[in-house]
């Protein structure tokens, strides 16, 4: 399944809004 930037930054934003854990790997994967 091929995810775009768009839908890729959809679901960290799903995650972190679901489970507080899923922001703090969305705030991991930008960059410094």
């Amino acid at each position: 399944m091929f995810l775009t930037v768009a839908d890729h930054l959809k679901l960290l934003g799903f995650l972190s809004l679901s489970n507080r854990g899923g922001y703090q790997l969305y705030l991991l994967e930008l960059p410094p």
